[in-house]
């Protein structure tokens, strides 16, 4: 183990999927400082296959290795207590890094000390956008653009700053027992600035993954119907502009009516992420 300091945590939480995680430590250790990073490990598997995928590595920098319940935010709110870096990152265990993206963003904090965080854009290896449609150029995230500005594996944050508005809700994103799968990551963007931080974000650091909608799983429309309840409770919970949640969706009604004609089957699921975030916008909204 290297005894250098680490700069940034690095918390993965993952649940029996061993294979997924190659990529990112092989990015890792071609970063172009590995002593800079802190991997911290969350496997929720009963056999701890990732856990014990990873003591095999021989790997140049620091190495932590928990368990948690299941749940994503449950997993990284276990690591961020682990935590022993100034700044923090939640990569997923499927994305991984270019080279100099990590001390990069560590860079921009150290330049920035009055700035919380810092989100870069993720990208496919062929250069398409990832998950999201992201803005173009760097701006200041706000509550009107957080949603093509960040998302977890994007975001580097002061460590101590996410602590102070306390992680991630564990009733949201994937594992949620309530069925907000989504929208965990927003939210602690949102705490962020509702308590006067300030969050960047720079195109040029750049984190890598596969597009899902390139080859759709198993059940993924019923994941969009989370996906779709957990991004309309952020809007009713944080109270941001019913306009512009009226707008976005409005956008994906207009995108799953192509894809109807089209015949692409594209098309469920982006219905089932719309009745999911009208649902849940209204129960969060209207509770009874």
């Amino acid at each position: 183990m290297n005894s250098v300091p680490a700069r940034v945590s690095l918390v993965v939480s993952t649940i029996g999927r061993p294979e997924q995680l190659e990529r990112l430590l092989s990015s890792l250790e071609q970063i172009q400082k590995p002593s800079l990073v802190e991997l911290i490990l969350v496997d929720q598997t009963a056999d701890q296959s990732s856990a014990q995928y990873l003591m095999q590595r021989n790997l140049p920098f620091q190495v932590q290795i928990t368990t948690s319940a299941r749940g994503l935010s449950i997993g990284r709110n276990a690591g961020l207590k682990l935590a022993t870096a100034e700044f923090v990152a939640f990569p997923d265990d499927d994305c991984w890094y270019q080279p100099d993206t990590i001390s990069l963003a560590a860079r921009f904090l150290d330049a920035n000390p009055d700035v919380s965080g810092v989100s870069g854009i993720q990208r496919t290896v062929d250069g398409r956008d990832s998950m999201l449609r992201w803005a173009p150029t760097g701006r200041w995230i706000t509550r009107n653009n957080f949603y093509r500005t960040a998302i977890s594996s994007t975001l580097f944050l002061r460590t101590a700053d996410v602590r102070t508005v306390g992680g991630f809700d564990p009733t949201l994103g994937a594992g949620s027992t309530d069925g907000y799968m989504s929208g965990e990551e927003s939210d602690l963007v949102l705490k962020l600035l509702e308590t006067g931080n300030k969050l960047r974000y720079e195109p040029r650091l750049v984190v890598l993954q596969d597009e899902p909608r390139d080859d759709l799983p198993d059940g993924y429309v019923s994941k969009m119907a989370g996906y779709g309840r957990g991004f309309g409770r952020l809007f009713a919970d944080h109270h941001l502009s019913k306009p512009l949640f009226c707008t976005l969706i409005g956008r994906k009604a207009v995108g799953g009516l192509v894809r109807t004609i089209r015949q692409d089957d594209l098309a469920a699921a982006d219905r089932a992420f719309i009745q999911g975030a009208i649902s849940a916008y209204r129960e969060r909204s209207c509770p009874k």
